[in-house]
């Protein structure tokens, strides 16, 4: 991106609905350069990108209202004006690839709703050049997933950010209905972190491929933590197509083939095995 002359630039996060933040951009002085709306998260989180100085502004003006704002530590302002030096080169690149219809209902991020295939979404350049330079509307994907029949979510990422401000739009109805985990959590063990979550699922009649993991404490452990999620919802789902009892034969072979692989693998060797 810096040989393209997309460099530079500043992201903020802040509580304020996506209305609150235009009318506070069109309240800002004129000629402090570019600004915008780079994601609208939820009822009340918005993401704003552009230039440092315009943002940093913003910020101040957010904060004084009660806002609570945060920068955020991002190399580029992506979502922004400052990507438009890299759209043709993007799209060139996005029009060398084969694209395939998902086999799956997907949400889009560029429109909000569940991608239409037949009108190109995902599965044309000029899609992925939209989703690299226009906002991103996480906070009308969840609306559509819980539209769709959505009622579990989970967070694939180091640490739950997304799966917050899925929990912070519910009403209280689908408080009770509806959950939202997190696959690793900051600070915390990952195989707990991951198990946690995998019980929870299980908890919630979703299927969990047992060969493909291993419990590092034994299968009954993790029928247990399964057993723990469920007693612990207040209003369980009924089991649909759920695998049956945990197998330590396939799962130890599984385990030990993914661990030979991180082995031969040289940066997954240092930070998983030492």
């Amino acid at each position: 991106m810096h040989e393209l002359g997309v460099a530079g630039g500043a992201m903020a996060s802040v509580s304020a609905s996506h209305t609150e933040v235009q009318r506070a951009i069109r309240d800002l002085p004129a000629g402090l350069g570019l600004l915008g709306i780079a994601a609208v998260n939820g009822a009340t989180q918005t993401v704003i990108s552009g230039d440092a100085t315009p943002v940093q502004a913003l910020i101040a003006a957010l904060a004084a209202q009660g806002h609570r704002c945060t920068p955020l530590n991002v190399s580029h302002a992506f979502h922004s004006a400052h990507m438009d030096g890299a759209l043709e080169a993007f799209g060139a690149v996005a029009a060398s690839l084969s694209y395939h219809p998902p086999d799956r209902p997907v949400v889009s991020n560029v429109t909000g709703r569940i991608a239409l295939i037949d009108q190109g979404d995902l599965v044309t350049p000029d899609y992925w050049v939209r989703q690299l330079r226009g906002a991103v509307r996480f906070g009308e994907g969840v609306k559509s997933a819980l539209e769709w029949g959505a009622t579990t979510f989970v967070e694939c990422g180091p640490h739950p950010v997304l799966s917050g401000m899925v929990a912070a739009d519910l009403d209280g109805e689908q408080r009770h209905s509806v959950t939202a985990l997190a696959s690793l959590r900051a600070g915390e063990a990952e195989p707990s972190t991951m198990w946690a979550s995998l019980g929870a699922l299980h908890a919630r009649g979703h299927r969990v491929a047992s060969v493909m993991v291993s419990h590092p404490a034994g299968p009954l452990r993790a029928r247990r933590q399964a057993a723990a999620a469920h007693q612990h919802d207040a209003h369980p789902c009924a089991p649909r197509e759920v695998v049956g009892d945990f197998q330590p034969d396939a799962a130890k072979a599984a385990s030990d083939q993914v661990t030979r692989a991180i082995a031969q693998h040289r940066v997954l060797r240092r930070r998983l095995l030492g």
